[in-house]
Protein backbone atom coordinates (compact mmCIF):
# COMPACT_ATOMS: atom_id res chain seq x y z
CA UNK A 1 0.00 0.00 0.00
CA UNK A 2 1.53 3.42 -0.65
CA UNK A 3 1.75 5.44 1.99
CA UNK A 4 -0.55 8.52 2.61
CA UNK A 5 0.72 12.18 1.95
CA UNK A 6 0.25 14.60 4.25
CA UNK A 7 0.01 18.27 3.76
CA UNK A 8 3.26 18.50 6.04
CA UNK A 9 4.37 15.87 3.65
CA UNK A 10 4.15 18.42 0.95
CA UNK A 11 4.90 21.45 2.95
CA UNK A 12 8.08 19.41 4.07
CA UNK A 13 9.68 18.61 0.34
CA UNK A 14 9.84 22.42 -0.02
CA UNK A 15 11.47 23.27 3.48
CA UNK A 16 15.18 22.54 2.79
CA UNK A 17 15.93 20.81 5.96
CA UNK A 18 13.47 18.41 5.04
CA UNK A 19 16.08 16.49 4.04
CA UNK A 20 18.04 16.88 7.29
CA UNK A 21 15.09 16.33 9.69
CA UNK A 22 14.58 13.04 7.65
CA UNK A 23 18.13 12.12 7.85
CA UNK A 24 17.87 12.61 11.57
CA UNK A 25 14.73 10.02 11.97
CA UNK A 26 17.06 7.60 10.42
CA UNK A 27 19.62 7.75 13.00
CA UNK A 28 17.32 7.42 15.71
CA UNK A 29 15.62 4.21 14.17
CA UNK A 30 19.28 2.86 14.08
CA UNK A 31 20.08 4.20 17.80
CA UNK A 32 16.68 2.64 19.05
CA UNK A 33 17.52 -0.60 16.89
CA UNK A 34 21.10 -0.88 18.51
CA UNK A 35 19.42 -0.17 21.53
CA UNK A 36 17.12 -2.76 21.72
CA UNK A 37 20.00 -5.29 20.13
CA UNK A 38 22.22 -4.34 23.32
CA UNK A 39 19.25 -5.23 25.52
CA UNK A 40 19.28 -8.52 23.91
CA UNK A 41 22.71 -9.50 24.17
CA UNK A 42 22.23 -7.83 28.36
CA UNK A 43 19.72 -10.99 28.67
CA UNK A 44 22.25 -13.01 27.39
CA UNK A 45 24.97 -12.34 29.45
CA UNK A 46 22.36 -12.53 32.37
CA UNK A 47 21.54 -16.36 31.61
CA UNK A 48 25.24 -16.65 31.27
CA UNK A 49 26.32 -15.77 34.58
CA UNK A 50 23.58 -17.29 36.30
CA UNK A 51 24.96 -20.76 34.34
CA UNK A 52 27.98 -20.18 35.86
CA UNK A 53 27.87 -19.97 39.53
CA UNK A 54 24.72 -20.15 42.22
CA UNK A 55 23.27 -16.44 43.58
CA UNK A 56 25.60 -15.07 45.73
CA UNK A 57 22.88 -14.49 48.08
CA UNK A 58 22.68 -10.27 48.81
CA UNK A 59 25.43 -9.65 45.78
CA UNK A 60 24.58 -7.12 43.35
CA UNK A 61 25.18 -8.05 39.42
CA UNK A 62 26.80 -4.29 39.65
CA UNK A 63 29.91 -4.10 38.16
CA UNK A 64 31.35 -0.55 39.34
CA UNK A 65 34.59 -0.70 37.89
CA UNK A 66 33.79 -1.97 34.40
CA UNK A 67 30.52 0.48 34.57
CA UNK A 68 33.53 3.23 35.46
CA UNK A 69 35.83 2.14 32.45
CA UNK A 70 33.22 2.06 30.54
CA UNK A 71 32.35 5.81 30.53
CA UNK A 72 35.31 6.97 30.70
CA UNK A 73 35.84 5.61 27.18
CA UNK A 74 32.88 6.79 25.91
CA UNK A 75 33.62 10.30 27.03
CA UNK A 76 37.26 9.61 25.61
CA UNK A 77 36.21 8.83 22.13
CA UNK A 78 33.27 11.75 21.65
CA UNK A 79 36.87 13.22 21.47
CA UNK A 80 34.76 17.11 22.60
CA UNK A 81 32.06 16.65 19.45
CA UNK A 82 29.71 16.59 22.34
CA UNK A 83 29.34 17.98 25.63
CA UNK A 84 31.07 15.22 27.98
CA UNK A 85 28.63 15.40 30.28
CA UNK A 86 26.00 14.62 27.90
CA UNK A 87 27.88 11.71 26.46
CA UNK A 88 28.37 10.44 30.46
CA UNK A 89 25.01 10.75 31.46
CA UNK A 90 23.67 8.86 28.29
CA UNK A 91 26.13 6.08 29.07
CA UNK A 92 24.72 5.52 32.78
CA UNK A 93 21.27 5.67 31.69
CA UNK A 94 22.18 2.97 29.50
CA UNK A 95 24.06 1.08 31.69
CA UNK A 96 21.12 1.23 34.60
CA UNK A 97 18.77 0.30 31.90
CA UNK A 98 21.01 -3.16 31.55
CA UNK A 99 21.34 -3.27 35.29
CA UNK A 100 17.63 -3.55 35.66
CA UNK A 101 17.37 -5.82 33.06
CA UNK A 102 19.39 -8.36 34.82
CA UNK A 103 18.13 -7.45 38.70
CA UNK A 104 15.49 -5.81 39.89
CA UNK A 105 17.62 -3.14 41.42
CA UNK A 106 16.15 -0.65 43.74
CA UNK A 107 17.69 2.52 45.40
CA UNK A 108 17.24 3.89 49.20
CA UNK A 109 18.67 7.45 49.35
CA UNK A 110 19.18 10.20 52.41
CA UNK A 111 16.38 12.74 51.49
CA UNK A 112 14.97 15.51 54.21
CA UNK A 113 12.75 18.55 53.70
CA UNK A 114 16.28 20.85 54.23
CA UNK A 115 18.45 18.61 51.55
CA UNK A 116 17.19 15.95 48.70
CA UNK A 117 20.65 16.04 46.99
CA UNK A 118 20.86 12.45 47.61
CA UNK A 119 18.10 11.50 46.31
CA UNK A 120 18.15 13.39 42.98
CA UNK A 121 21.90 11.91 42.41
CA UNK A 122 20.16 8.75 43.24
CA UNK A 123 17.95 9.27 40.15
CA UNK A 124 20.52 11.06 37.95
CA UNK A 125 23.04 8.45 38.42
CA UNK A 126 21.06 5.07 38.48
CA UNK A 127 17.79 5.83 36.74
CA UNK A 128 14.78 7.54 36.83
CA UNK A 129 13.37 4.55 36.32
CA UNK A 130 14.67 2.77 39.01
CA UNK A 131 12.77 2.54 42.39
CA UNK A 132 14.17 5.62 44.87
CA UNK A 133 12.77 5.51 48.29
CA UNK A 134 13.89 8.34 50.75
CA UNK A 135 15.00 7.76 54.05
CA UNK A 136 15.70 10.51 56.63
CA UNK A 137 18.53 9.24 57.80
CA UNK A 138 22.09 7.62 57.06
CA UNK A 139 20.89 4.72 59.44
CA UNK A 140 17.54 4.09 57.91
CA UNK A 141 19.55 3.94 54.30
CA UNK A 142 22.43 1.47 55.91
CA UNK A 143 19.64 -0.58 57.14
CA UNK A 144 17.85 -0.84 54.22
CA UNK A 145 20.84 -2.57 52.48
CA UNK A 146 21.86 -4.64 55.50
CA UNK A 147 17.98 -5.71 55.53
CA UNK A 148 18.25 -6.36 51.71
CA UNK A 149 15.36 -3.80 51.37
CA UNK A 150 17.12 -2.30 48.34
CA UNK A 151 20.18 -3.29 46.26
CA UNK A 152 21.85 0.11 46.76
CA UNK A 153 22.08 3.09 49.04
CA UNK A 154 23.13 6.77 48.64
CA UNK A 155 23.87 8.67 51.20
CA UNK A 156 26.45 11.62 52.21
CA UNK A 157 30.42 11.60 53.08
CA UNK A 158 29.15 13.79 55.86
CA UNK A 159 26.06 13.40 58.61
CA UNK A 160 25.86 16.79 60.00
CA UNK A 161 22.66 15.06 61.69
CA UNK A 162 23.78 11.84 63.30
CA UNK A 163 25.71 11.72 66.35
CA UNK A 164 27.51 8.55 64.63
CA UNK A 165 28.76 8.41 61.59
CA UNK A 166 26.89 6.30 59.20
CA UNK A 167 30.37 4.07 58.11
CA UNK A 168 30.89 2.61 61.23
CA UNK A 169 27.83 0.43 61.19
CA UNK A 170 29.60 -0.76 58.38
CA UNK A 171 32.63 -1.39 60.49
CA UNK A 172 30.57 -3.36 62.85
CA UNK A 173 28.47 -5.47 60.93
CA UNK A 174 29.66 -8.90 60.47
CA UNK A 175 28.60 -9.56 56.55
CA UNK A 176 28.78 -5.62 55.53
CA UNK A 177 27.62 -3.82 52.28
CA UNK A 178 30.80 -1.65 50.55
CA UNK A 179 30.98 1.90 49.48
CA UNK A 180 31.34 1.07 45.63
CA UNK A 181 31.27 4.29 43.79
CA UNK A 182 31.70 8.11 44.84
CA UNK A 183 29.06 10.81 43.68
CA UNK A 184 28.80 12.59 41.27
CA UNK A 185 30.42 10.68 38.88
CA UNK A 186 30.46 13.20 36.54
CA UNK A 187 31.74 16.27 38.47
CA UNK A 188 31.87 19.91 37.04
CA UNK A 189 34.09 22.33 38.39
CA UNK A 190 33.70 24.21 40.10
CA UNK A 191 31.06 22.81 42.13
CA UNK A 192 29.08 23.12 45.06
CA UNK A 193 27.94 19.34 44.98
CA UNK A 194 28.60 18.03 48.30
CA UNK A 195 30.14 14.27 47.62
CA UNK A 196 27.97 11.43 48.52
CA UNK A 197 28.79 7.45 48.49
CA UNK A 198 26.89 4.20 46.88
CA UNK A 199 26.96 1.68 49.62
CA UNK A 200 25.55 -2.31 48.35
CA UNK A 201 26.50 -5.83 48.82
CA UNK A 202 28.36 -5.02 45.29
CA UNK A 203 32.20 -5.92 45.03
CA UNK A 204 34.22 -2.94 44.39
CA UNK A 205 36.79 -3.49 41.12
CA UNK A 206 39.67 -2.00 40.05
CA UNK A 207 40.00 0.34 37.76
CA UNK A 208 43.03 2.32 36.09
CA UNK A 209 42.23 5.30 38.52
CA UNK A 210 40.80 4.81 42.22
CA UNK A 211 41.01 5.33 45.70
CA UNK A 212 40.09 2.94 48.64
CA UNK A 213 38.39 3.65 51.81
CA UNK A 214 39.77 1.75 55.25
CA UNK A 215 39.03 2.32 58.41
CA UNK A 216 41.95 2.57 60.89
CA UNK A 217 41.03 1.84 64.16
CA UNK A 218 43.24 2.43 67.51
CA UNK A 219 43.01 2.41 71.11
CA UNK A 220 42.57 5.77 72.01
CA UNK A 221 45.31 5.88 74.30
CA UNK A 222 47.31 6.08 70.82
CA UNK A 223 47.57 8.92 68.85
CA UNK A 224 46.97 8.79 65.11
CA UNK A 225 49.64 11.57 64.24
CA UNK A 226 51.95 8.40 65.73
CA UNK A 227 50.59 5.48 64.10
CA UNK A 228 50.50 7.59 60.68
CA UNK A 229 53.69 7.57 59.51
CA UNK A 230 54.17 3.74 60.17
CA UNK A 231 50.74 3.55 57.81
CA UNK A 232 52.84 5.98 54.98
CA UNK A 233 56.04 4.04 55.12
CA UNK A 234 54.16 0.41 54.46
CA UNK A 235 51.51 1.01 52.29
CA UNK A 236 53.53 3.69 50.11
CA UNK A 237 50.10 5.43 49.20
CA UNK A 238 48.66 9.04 50.05
CA UNK A 239 45.86 9.18 52.05
CA UNK A 240 43.64 11.50 53.87
CA UNK A 241 41.42 11.29 56.84
CA UNK A 242 37.69 11.45 55.83
CA UNK A 243 36.55 11.76 59.08
CA UNK A 244 37.18 10.19 62.73
CA UNK A 245 34.93 9.10 65.91
CA UNK A 246 35.37 7.91 69.07
CA UNK A 247 33.70 4.50 70.04
CA UNK A 248 33.41 4.44 73.96
CA UNK A 249 33.92 0.97 75.02
CA UNK A 250 36.29 -1.30 76.71
CA UNK A 251 38.32 -0.10 75.69
CA UNK A 252 37.82 3.12 74.53
CA UNK A 253 38.67 3.19 70.34
CA UNK A 254 38.97 5.45 67.47
CA UNK A 255 38.07 5.35 64.17
CA UNK A 256 39.92 6.96 61.22
CA UNK A 257 37.98 6.72 57.85
CA UNK A 258 41.35 6.90 55.84
CA UNK A 259 40.74 7.46 51.48
CA UNK A 260 43.74 5.99 49.85
CA UNK A 261 44.80 7.22 45.89
CA UNK A 262 44.35 4.09 44.70
CA UNK A 263 43.00 0.27 44.76
CA UNK A 264 44.42 -1.80 47.49
CA UNK A 265 43.14 -5.10 47.97
CA UNK A 266 41.76 -6.16 51.07
CA UNK A 267 44.20 -9.09 50.77
CA UNK A 268 47.44 -7.25 50.29
CA UNK A 269 50.21 -8.29 52.85
CA UNK A 270 50.99 -4.90 53.28
CA UNK A 271 47.61 -3.98 55.34
CA UNK A 272 48.69 -6.94 57.40
CA UNK A 273 52.00 -5.97 57.76
CA UNK A 274 51.28 -2.52 58.93
CA UNK A 275 48.65 -3.26 62.00
CA UNK A 276 51.69 -6.23 63.06
CA UNK A 277 53.79 -3.50 63.05
CA UNK A 278 51.53 -0.79 65.25
CA UNK A 279 50.24 -3.90 67.53
CA UNK A 280 54.16 -4.71 68.17
CA UNK A 281 54.86 -0.96 68.53
CA UNK A 282 52.28 -0.45 71.37
CA UNK A 283 53.02 -4.32 73.15
CA UNK A 284 50.00 -5.09 71.70
CA UNK A 285 47.94 -2.13 73.47
CA UNK A 286 47.47 -0.59 70.11
CA UNK A 287 44.37 -3.44 69.40
CA UNK A 288 45.50 -2.46 65.50
CA UNK A 289 43.07 -2.60 62.72
CA UNK A 290 42.65 -2.22 59.14
CA UNK A 291 38.89 -3.18 57.77
CA UNK A 292 37.93 -2.46 54.40
CA UNK A 293 35.42 0.02 53.65
CA UNK A 294 35.33 -0.14 50.02
CA UNK A 295 36.46 1.08 46.69
CA UNK A 296 35.57 3.94 43.98
CA UNK A 297 36.72 4.68 40.56
CA UNK A 298 37.86 8.75 40.73
CA UNK A 299 34.92 10.44 39.20
CA UNK A 300 35.79 12.26 35.85
CA UNK A 301 36.04 16.10 36.20
CA UNK A 302 34.98 18.58 34.17
CA UNK A 303 36.29 22.37 33.66
CA UNK A 304 38.69 24.59 35.64
CA UNK A 305 38.15 26.31 39.39
CA UNK A 306 37.75 28.83 37.11
CA UNK A 307 34.63 27.68 35.36
CA UNK A 308 35.73 27.38 32.16
CA UNK A 309 35.12 23.89 29.64
CA UNK A 310 37.86 22.13 29.08
CA UNK A 311 39.09 18.18 28.37
CA UNK A 312 37.95 15.82 30.81
CA UNK A 313 40.46 14.58 33.04
CA UNK A 314 39.72 11.32 31.73
CA UNK A 315 42.55 7.99 31.68
CA UNK A 316 43.02 6.13 28.52
CA UNK A 317 41.86 2.80 29.01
Amino acid sequence: MAKKTTTNDVLDKNNPLSALRAEIDGIDDKLLALLVERAKVVEKVGKVKASMAPAEGKRSIIRPGREARMVRRMVKESDGKLPPTVVAHLWRTIISSAINIEEHANISAVATHENSECYWMAREYFGAFTPTTKRSSTMEVVRDIVEERATVGVLPVWDEESPKPWWTRLVDTENPPYVFAKLPFIKLAPSKKSPMFSIGYVQPEATDDDHSLYVLLLEETITFDSAKPHVEEILKVPFTVIEHYRQVGSPNMRYYLLDFEDYIDPKDARLAACTDRLNKKYAKNANARLQFLGAYASPIVIGTEAGEEEAPNVKAQ
